[in-house]
């Protein structure tokens, strides 16, 4: 199977079956809709996908996908273990797929419900105003600046997360701090051939607002993107 046409990205939804913490956590009840649901319909709502690829090893899974006029790919049960990576996923859907390097992928992680169309369609855009030079996007939300005053302890040596006096800084002195929030990756099969995996050098920020950028592991985080999406309505 070959994915045209090429000008058109392709969105890449990785949904295993296992999750520890919260089981059936990509098809579990959100408002009343599968919570994987909120993903495929965001994709398909931003009208920019070639197809929406949903790599699985559960066939609830699959039969939501296919129900929107998604296309639900078998993950191998190499790839459905609780040490299996993204980056393994996504070299298994380009080799099954057949994606050649000038193919855009999108990566639409289904735990990011409040994620929505025109946040993908903002994140393609600006991709494509990037310099060929760049290798991506990636989602971020602001974060605490006292995370920097961390510390990390590796063999019993504290090794400062920023630098040696960033402890004993004001937080005003410090600079802006963005974490990955899950929501959206954007990079061509290029550039993860050429590194092996999902881009990690070359990116640039997708700034997304705090309230859009919940990523569901637990009941609580279920509960919070209920009130949030409440509050949207």
């Amino acid at each position: 199977m070959t994915c045209e046409p090429l000008n058109k990205p392709v969105a890449i939804v990785p949904a295993r079956a296992g999750s520890k913490r919260l089981p059936g956590k990509n098809y579990h009840p959100l408002l009343g809709k599968p919570l994987i649901q909120y993903t495929l319909e965001a994709a398909k709502e931003s009208d920019l996908f070639a197809q929406i690829l949903v790599s699985t090893d559960d066939p609830v899974v699959a039969d939501i996908a296919l129900k929107l006029d998604c296309q639900p790919l078998e993950r191998p049960s190499a790839l459905g273990q609780d040490d299996s990576t993204t980056d393994a996923v996504i070299a298994d859907v380009i080799t099954r797929v057949n994606l050649s390097d000038k193919q855009l992928i999108v990566l639409l992680q289904p735990t990011s419900p409040l994620r929505q169309a025109h946040h993908i369609v903002q994140a393609y855009h600006y991709y494509q105003s990037l310099p060929s030079s760049d290798n991506g996007v990636i989602s971020l939300v602001k974060g605490s600046k006292k995370y920097l005053k961390a510390y990390c302890l590796l063999d019993q040596e504290l090794t400062p997360i920023y630098h040696k006096d960033a402890s004993y800084s004001c937080e005003q002195a410090l600079p802006d701090v963005y974490l990955p929030n899950g929501a959206l990756y954007l990079f061509s099969v290029a550039a993860y051939r050429a590194e092996g995996c999902i881009p990690r050098s070359g990116l640039k920020p997708y700034i997304m607002a705090e309230h859009d950028s919940i990523d569901i592991d637990t009941i609580e985080d279920l509960r919070e993107a209920e009130r949030l999406i409440k509050a949207r309505m």
